[in-house]
């Protein structure tokens, strides 16, 4: 009965037998008069017990009409049921009954009694249609409904604003509302006919109870309409929180109990009349005054943007996620180019973001496939990502094997790698490999440019002096070098400078000494002097080495061969540590490190080149050629991956490797990986990578990603509005924060006081009741309906007989679909205002 109105459960008193047809050979029974009654459990011991519901025997309508329209058989007369002093008057109606179906072979009147449901709603409110369709049809609403159009459409109620069209006293508002709301009670208030569309939680039962508030208070008859009990009980406790209850006659169930709708009157009746509060004007005048001061920052708060949200709207969002982040950063531009398609698809991406996320578990960095950004999923691509990153982890380790041993034979430090870095050793090792044989004391030399600077021209000196040794040898003994070379030059010049026979026997002289080097030839007086210039250089050269004969003992040891080393060979051992000293200044710009890394590969050549070669060099080639296979294995990896994969090694700890190892064994989370990506790369077209990189830092979870979002972006754009708004950006916050405490307080005695406002006006309007009421008045009929607690009388009977009381004792009605057929005569006055709630869930036949 709760859900519809209706109760089912009656004790039926008599059956009728019938016929479908004069040769059907199995009868139908129906019941003839039924009592309504409830089972009530009084206590464990006792048990049920069985009582009646003080409601009217009424008679089996439905097969009255079964009868009427099928078998041509009227029973007109039993409306009203005929009584006796006891009540309805049984054995009449049986009599009535079998006089009646007295030409109906084998019909009869069974004399029984049973319990059982029955239910005639269907048929109460067919019959109300049916009787009353033209009637009904009158109204325009109807009649469109029935003609599957209205003459005048209803047009969408739009904006407008509402402060400068109503003051306060104008619309009563015994319960706070909003804009949206406002524009629905002021649109009903105007007379306007309306679908109300609201989600659950938007205030609908708020907004009907203002709505019947004030048109009750400009002399309204309203009927609320609810098929469902809960949805009118709703409305029913609010409109009683306001005090309106005395005035709204509840009469949900089509059974109501009449002893019930006796009472709800008697407490009308006995109202306790008010004086209406006489500050009521008064306030309403400082409500108006104070708005005026506040609407320019209203409007502001509640002008919509873009986006479609005012700034209220955003504080409204703002304080919806209490436990979410919301320092998000969105940029200026951003925030400017937001419009509403843009707001949904933001919204929408970061609900994708959120599920998607969720199906990985978390997407941040502490998930294991972090950084993997495949191009595409399948179980063969899957497959070959597995393939790939076993190639490339065993070609990392055997990277990682050889640079340990490479690190461990120069020695050299293992403990911090990058892709650089191995560039730059893979150039340090070529130039090792290609490193000229040479003294191991090269490698102990602390300054190099010192030591260039030293042995350049003593490498110059030497290879002078071998140079002027070859070219005399060809045709001089080596004794040539020892003669005095500087004299004989001397004394030539001098000769030469004399008379002819002079000169001709002064330089003869110096040929013939000469001569006695010769090995080979002879010598012309033209080429002595040069002969002499190339002695004497060779001596000079050969004293500079001499000076410092010591010096390149120590310093080239096996190559200066007792003052006859390969000068080249030198010249090419001092470019080739010239060479590995720059290469390692680029490892490390220390020159202390340099030094001992340099006297560490010295040790490598103690015995030679050639040793090295043999010894050494193989590990060393072989290093080329596994950074190539490394990093071949590598970019395929990559390819496939969608992400880089540098080589960072610290402290002998591979992150590359660990993090494709890592990868590998997680390789079956990898189809909602992809869809993660693929969402998250939606998001960065949107220009939401802050976002991204926000969730991925770990600045807020998985679960509170929608939340933190929406937050976030509220805030932003609350900031953006307040600092672009000149009345919000210059008004003193601490200022308008009273004044609006002050609005509040004022709000809330004005609406104390239009409740209180509300109340006298309406009882006001219930006349005074006396003891000495004339019988046949409506006040002596309600009157004597309640001392008899309504006996003889129907509720529709009641209602039918006080047409102009009720009105004034309950202008508003609570009913269903069901009792409104059965109790309201579509002959009484119409009602000013219906509200039908939730009729869009109802059958079309029954709304």
């Amino acid at each position: 009965m709760e859900e519809n109105g209706a109760n089912t459960l009656y004790l039926a008193i008599g059956l009728l037998r019938w016929y479908e047809t004069p040769s059907s050979e199995r009868p139908r029974f129906a019941p003839l008069l039924l009592v309504p009654v409830e089972i009530i459990q009084k206590s464990v011991k006792k048990g049920f017990i069985i009582r009646s519901r003080e409601e009217d025997t009424v008679l089996n309508i439905t097969l009255l009409e079964k009868l009427r329209q099928d078998f041509d058989l009227a029973l007109s007369c039993l409306d009203p049921l005929p009584r006796d002093e006891s009540g309805v008057d049984v054995k009449l109606i049986f009599n009535i009954i079998r006089q009646t179906i007295m030409s109906m072979p084998r019909w009869d009147v069974e004399e029984q009694i049973f319990l059982g449901t029955f239910s005639f709603n269907k048929f109460i409110m067919w019959n109300d249609i049916h009787s009353n369709a033209d009637k009904l049809k009158a109204h325009p609403i109807v009649a469109g409904l029935t003609n599957g159009s209205l003459k005048d459409p209803l047009d969408y109620i739009q904006e407008e604003n509402l402060d400068n069209k109503y003051g306060y006293e104008d619309l009563l508002l015994p319960i706070n509302a909003d804009a949206t709301q406002l524009r629905a009670i002021s649109a009903a208030t105007a007379g306007n006919s309306f679908v109300l569309h609201g989600p659950p939680g938007t205030g609908k039962s708020q907004t009907i109870t203002n709505i019947i508030a004030n048109a009750l208070y400009r002399g309204k008859r309203v009927l609320f309409v609810a098929e469902k009990m809960a949805a009118l009980s709703v409305v029913q406790s609010r409109l009683a929180a306001i005090g309106l209850g005395p005035f709204c006659l509840e009469l949900h169930s089509n059974k109501a109990r009449k002893s019930e709708v006796l009472a709800q009157l008697q407490k009308t009746m006995e109202i306790i009349r008010k004086q209406a509060p006489d500050s009521f004007k008064s306030e309403a005048e400082r409500l108006n005054q104070l708005r005026k001061v506040l609407n320019e920052h209203v409007e502001v708060l509640h002008k919509k943007q873009a986006y479609g949200y005012s700034l209220y709207d955003l504080f409204n969002e703002y304080v919806q996620y209490p436990e979410a982040k919301d320092d998000i950063p969105f940029s200026a531009e951003q925030l400017s180019a937001l419009d509403r398609e843009k707001w949904h698809q933001w919204t929408d991406i970061a609900e994708e973001l959120q599920m998607a996320a969720g199906l990985c578990g978390d997407a941040s960095k502490r998930n294991p496939l972090y950084g993997l950004e495949p191009g595409e999923y399948s179980s063969q691509q899957k497959e070959k990502i597995r393939q790939d990153l076993e190639l490339f982890m065993k070609a990392r380790e055997k990277l990682n094997q050889i640079l340990q041993q490479i690190t461990q034979m120069l020695p050299w430090p293992d403990d911090n790698w990058t892709d650089g870095h191995l560039q730059e050793f893979r150039e340090l090792i070529d130039c090792i490999l290609q490193l000229p044989d040479m003294p191991e004391s090269f490698f102990q030399i602390q300054h190099l440019s010192d030591f260039e600077e030293a042995l350049a021209p003593l490498i110059t000196a030497g290879e002078q002096r071998d140079k002027i040794s070859s070219g005399l040898s060809q045709k001089f003994q080596a004794s040539l070098l020892e003669a005095p070379a500087g004299a004989l030059l001397t004394e030539w010049n001098l000769a030469s400078a004399k008379w002819f026979l002079p000169r001709y026997f002064g330089q003869k002289k110096i040929k013939k000494n000469l001569y006695a080097f010769l090995k080979t030839g002879g010598i012309t007086g033209q080429e002595v002097p040069q002969i002499l210039l190339d002695t004497l250089a060779y001596q000079e050269n050969n004293a500079v080495l001499n000076q410092h004969k010591e010096y390149l003992d120590e310093k080239l040891g096996r190559f200066w061969k007792n003052g006859h080393p390969v000068w080249e060979q030198v010249r090419q051992a001092l470019a080739g540590i010239k060479a590995l000293n720059n290469y390692l200044l680029k490892w490390n710009a220390d020159p202390a490190i340099v030094f001992t890394r340099r006297q560490e590969i010295g040790h490598l050549f103690q015995k030679g080149r050639a040793s090295f070669m043999e010894r050494e060099a193989r590990l060393l080639q072989s290093l080329d050629q596994v950074i190539r296979d490394e990093q071949a294995k590598r970019h395929d990896l990559e390819k496939v991956l969608g992400c880089q994969l540098p080589f960072e090694r610290s402290n002998a700890k591979d992150e590359g490797l660990e993090k494709a190892s890592l990868w590998h064994a997680h390789l079956d989370g990898l189809k909602n990986w992809f869809n993660w990506t693929q969402v998250r790369k939606k998001a960065f077209a949107l220009h939401l990578g802050s976002f991204i990189a926000a969730y991925e830092a770990e600045a807020f979870k998985t679960d509170q990603m929608l939340d933190s979002f929406k937050k976030s972006l509220a805030r932003s754009l609350a900031l953006q509005i307040i600092a672009t708004s000149q009345p919000l950006s210059a008004f003193n916050g601490q200022y308008f924060a009273a004044q609006i405490m002050r609005f509040r307080e004022l709000t809330n005695t004005f609406t104390r006081l239009t409740q209180e406002m509300l109340y006298a006006e309406l009882a006001s309007r219930v006349p005074i009741f006396s003891q000495g009421a004339v019988a046949t008045s409506e006040t002596g009929i309600l009157q004597k309906a309640i001392k008899s607690n309504g006996r003889g009388m129907s509720i529709r009977q009641l209602f039918n007989n006080i047409p102009n009381l009720l009105p004034r004792m309950m202008p508003c009605m609570l009913m269903s679909p069901i009792s409104v057929a059965q109790y309201l005569d579509i002959n009484n006055e119409p009602f000013d205002l219906i509200l039908f709630d939730e009729a869009s869930q109802m059958p079309t036949s029954e709304a």
